[in-house]
């Protein structure tokens, strides 16, 4: 996934939406939206593993600008979420020991509530694997027409299947400095489908307008994306974040197939963000540490959110 790549998700980017009087879609009770689009070329530059991703998500319920709810269910978040994972060499027909190509579509849905200054968030999505996602042949298409090397192991990729899978996370808010510019957020994080895996990590976001915001997380970077926006001023801030994983099981690499899970599987990221009255933009870089024996070394991708209202 290259530069084309980019441009025409970059058209999936544009948040669309009627200020102050209008609702684009038309639901009273949509929250708000968050995307987030993420690629190794926009990091390490590189074209291999974990090498892009698209997440979306929109946010039904009870108004957050005094904080989550405090019962489940009042506040739901629907996500969308493909990705692509690829082995570091494209022309070899057959990828191992480097990781299967995987094409993966997850749909999913989760509640947030909070209770005591705790935030709880839980649900579980329905995640397919194999060609019949459309990824890989939209992968080898994109690079047809920018001319560079076809994946040329999309007959030994993972096979057709379906993943239901469930997760959960619960955090808690500190606040430093009197006027709260700056959030810590500690968090655990376990899921059990596509993969198994217990994650404890923290969060950190320094500048005014964005701690007492909704925020739901990106599924592979981990990064805090904002999902409602508060009032029409202008803010700017960082986020700076870091969890590792406990992984017991990955259907993204079989033991079938001869893979050999590393069991730690560490992020560190940072990023900034600008939120104007018309205009939005988030970069980000995260570090993924490797995620089974054969992988020779860790990367790092980069991911972008683009927001314009009208």
């Amino acid at each position: 996934m290259r530069v084309m790549t980019l441009a025409l998700a970059a058209l999936l980017q544009v948040n669309f939406a009627y200020a102050e009087n209008g609702v684009f879609p038309k639901r009273d009770n949509l929250v708000g939206v968050s995307q987030l689009l993420t690629n190794d070329f926009m990091g390490d530059g590189r074209d291999r593993w974990r090498t892009g991703s698209y997440a979306l998500s929109y946010t039904f319920g009870d108004s957050v600008e005094n904080g989550l709810p405090g019962r489940p269910w009042q506040l739901m978040e629907y996500r969308f979420r493909a990705e692509i994972l690829a082995p570091e060499n494209l022309t070899l027909p057959i990828a191992f020991p480097d990781r299967p190509y995987a094409g993966v579509l997850g749909f999913g849905a989760f509640t947030h509530f909070e209770t005591e200054r705790f935030n709880y968030s839980f649900g579980g999505e329905l995640v397919f694997v194999g060609p019949s996602t459309g990824l890989g042949d939209f992968q080898s298409n994109l690079h047809d027409i920018m001319n560079i090397g076809q994946p040329q192991m999309l007959a030994d990729q993972l096979p057709n299947k379906i993943y239901p899978t469930v997760q959960g996370e619960i955090s808690h808010d500190f606040f430093t400095l009197g006027d709260r510019q700056t959030l810590i957020r500690p968090f655990f994080e376990a899921q059990a489908g596509i993969e198994t895996y217990a994650r404890a990590g923290v969060d950190f976001v320094f500048g005014n307008g964005f701690q007492r915001g909704f925020f739901t997380r990106d599924p592979n970077t981990g990064f805090l994306v904002s999902n409602a926006r508060r009032g029409n001023t202008r803010n700017f801030g960082f986020m700076l974040g870091g969890d590792v994983a406990y992984v017991a099981d990955s259907h993204l690499l079989p033991e079938s197939r001869g893979y050999t899970l590393r069991p730690i599987r560490p992020r560190v990221r940072a990023g900034m963000v600008y939120e104007g009255n018309s205009f939005g933009l988030f970069y980000g870089a995260t570090w993924l540490g490797r995620e089974f024996e054969a992988q020779r070394e860790s990367q790092i991708v980069g991911s972008v959110r683009l927001s314009l209202r009208f």
